[in-house]
């Protein structure tokens, strides 16, 4: 079904002081988080489900956590996906984080933003726009987490510190490294789910062998 988007990266002024002038732009500063946008809609309907949605927001993820995002108001004409605020986010470059960040950002979200499993649950694919290139990273590093949780499981005495002791002993990411999957980060999320190479299994395996 066709959905329809609209925009801002502006605060506007809230429902009872909104007009149909143009927003004012205001710089952002770290000490600054700018209010969800509402759209100068001539229909006063409309604004008040959106400040409804976004006061939903703010009540379950906090004001700080929501101003990390950038939001788009999408509508739809089913019934089954309602009209609602749409968060952006891009992953973390690999080049800039560790092992331990990619399941972080994933559990818990990494700065103050919302997790990717998060997003995921309440958002599907639509906050991550139309590159297939970072939908395949995100599921590659779902795969990750799934890992992580999977060694947890199996070793009930393990915690997060544990399983990246592990990961960290037996598969160090090294760009000299003789084994091609272990050269970088992003070679060894691809070499997890890859079922020819069957790496999720092998981790796991290797964690019978390990003892700290």
């Amino acid at each position: 079904m066709a959905t329809s988007s609209s925009s801002l990266s502006t605060s506007l002024p809230s429902p009872s002081t909104a007009s149909s002038s143009p927003p004012t732009i205001r710089p952002l500063s770290p000490a600054h988080y700018p209010e969800l946008p509402i759209s100068s809609l001539k229909d006063p309907c409309a604004s008040a489900i959106q400040e409804t949605a976004r006061q939903a927001l703010l009540s379950r993820y906090g004001a700080e956590c929501v101003h990390r995002h950038q939001w788009t108001w999408t509508t739809s004409a089913s019934v089954k996906k309602p009209d609602r605020w749409v968060p952006t986010y891009s992953l973390a470059p690999l080049k800039n984080i560790s092992l331990e960040d990619v399941y972080t950002e994933f559990s818990n979200g990494l700065k103050g933003h919302l997790s990717i499993r998060e997003l995921r649950a309440k958002w599907g694919a639509e906050w991550q726009g139309a590159s297939n290139a970072e939908k395949t990273d995100a599921s590659r590093r779902k795969r990750f987490f799934e890992l992580v949780e999977a060694l947890k499981a199996r070793h009930k005495n393990w915690q997060d510190k544990h399983v990246f002791e592990f990961l960290n002993s037996r598969f160090c990411i090294d760009a000299k490294s003789s084994s091609k999957h272990l050269r970088s980060l992003r070679l060894f999320l691809e070499w997890i789910p890859n079922k020819k190479e069957d790496g999720f299994d092998k981790v796991l395996q290797e964690s019978n062998l390990f003892t700290f």
